[in-house]
């Protein structure tokens, strides 16, 4: 009979074999990790949904096929890491100038840390009920389904296409019968979510609804609206949320201590709603003024009043404030009141200088106040010291065009006119 025995003091391994060869591999994966030609510094979510990459090292080789054993395409890669780096289902990595998502991650069947990530082919982008603009990478599927019983769109009768994006708080706002458009300015295609949105069953996620990370949306085909959709930068609905702000009075004139009351209108698509309204200051030593729109004058001197609104700066007015000893209340009117040029349209204005309402004699310059509008949009003519006219060339969503009119005395006023599609 033979013993086996440990001489004293000699290590015992209390770890099963496959976990000292596991160990074993891990080590050997790590240190020949750089040696490897496939080896890259590639950019990843450093906090999932935030949109904040970092700089990792990632081994990328072709993806196989779990069904076929076949090499995949392009669009498909497999990404290796080291063996104490974690990473997740739904994270979004940067590489070859496009986004990359976790469409598979393989932590439990294997050794080491890989995943599959799919290349983000398009863009979400859609308007939510505020008119923010939001984008979001996503892949669409190279599957269309044929129409049946359980796919079929019921309004077109045509297939589905599936879309993968990430789960995170933007796509999360996506609703019910929401279209997104798909393509480019030559040719857009329009598809709708199909079913009773994120939440139906037809568009469940890829795991749980509460805490998957990965979005699978099923889009129905549906036409595109050249009425309501900004076929420009490509986002559905567009043009059905335009917001403005119009705070009076457009100018104040008054003395240390005098106080005055600013009031602000608000319009989604040119009827009147209620939204929160924000103020802020240029100068606090000139004149403040409080979140109810009340301005009390400190000291003499000029500053600009700025209302806008809470959930989106974007939409904003201005107030101009003058304060001195000796008080001449200016006023520059235009007419008309209206703020909006149809597109292919061409509105003329008239800019008056009142003070203490007493018409002057002054003329006016115009000159642009920012450069946002691209200069083929819109086609500026001053056609003399106080007459202009605006074309609406093509129409232009992301900004106004704002103006400013100076007199000959050089009081100043901003004019905002929105661009807008012709309908």
């Amino acid at each position: 009979m033979t013993y086996k025995y440990f001489l004293s003091g000699s290590p015992v391994s209390t770890y099963p074999p496959n976990t000292g060869w596991k160990n074993g591999f891990d080590s050997f994966l790590d240190a020949d990790f750089y040696n490897s030609p496939n080896t890259y510094t590639i950019q990843e979510e450093t906090v999932f949904g935030s949109g904040s990459l970092v700089d990792v090292d990632a081994r990328i080789t072709t993806a196989i096929s779990n069904d076929t054993g076949m090499k995949l395409s392009d669009d498909f890669k497999q990404l290796l890491f080291k063996s104490d780096h974690t990473t997740g289902l739904g994270y979004k990595y940067y590489f070859d100038n496009n986004y990359w998502i976790l469409t598979n991650v393989n932590v439990t069947k294997s050794i080491t840390v890989t995943a599959l990530a799919r290349r983000c082919n398009n863009v979400l982008r859609w308007t939510d009920q505020n008119g923010i603009i939001y984008e979001e990478p996503c892949v669409i599927d190279y599957k269309i389904a044929s129409p049946n019983n359980n796919t079929t769109d019921p309004i077109t009768g045509e297939g589905t296409i599936h879309i993968f994006a990430q789960q995170n708080a933007k796509t999360n706002k996506i609703k019910e019968n929401q279209r997104f458009l798909f393509g480019n300015s030559n040719n857009w295609m329009c598809y709708r979510v199909y079913g009773g949105g994120v939440k139906n069953y037809l568009n469940n996620s890829s795991i749980d609804n509460d805490t998957s990370t990965v979005m699978e949306l099923v889009l129905g085909k549906n036409s595109v609206n050249e009425d309501t959709d900004d076929l420009v930068n490509g986002i559905a609905d567009a043009n059905k949320i335009v917001f403005s702000l119009v705070t009076s009075p457009s100018a104040i004139y008054g003395g240390i201590g005098d106080s005055f009351k600013l009031e602000s209108v608000v319009t989604l698509n040119e009827l009147i709603v209620s939204k929160d309204v924000l103020y802020s200051t240029s100068s606090s030593s000139v004149a403040s003024v409080s979140g109810s729109g009340v301005v009390n004058i400190l000291s003499t001197g000029s500053c600009v009043i700025t209302s806008y609104l809470e959930d989106n700066s974007s939409v904003y007015d201005t107030v101009s404030v003058v304060s001195s000893d000796s008080i001449v209340e200016s006023d520059i009117r235009i007419t008309p009141s209206d703020r909006y040029i149809l597109e292919g349209d061409t509105k003329n204005y008239t800019v008056s200088l009142y003070q203490n309402g007493v018409l002057q004699a002054d003329t006016f310059s115009i000159s642009l106040y920012d450069n946002n509008v691209p200069d083929s949009k819109y086609t500026l003519t001053q056609i003399d010291g106080n007459n202009f006219s605006i074309k609406n060339n093509e129409m232009f969503l992301d900004y106004p065009l704002i103006l400013t009119v100076t007199s000959s005395g050089s009081v100043t006023k901003n004019l905002s006119i929105e661009l807008k599609g012709a309908w």
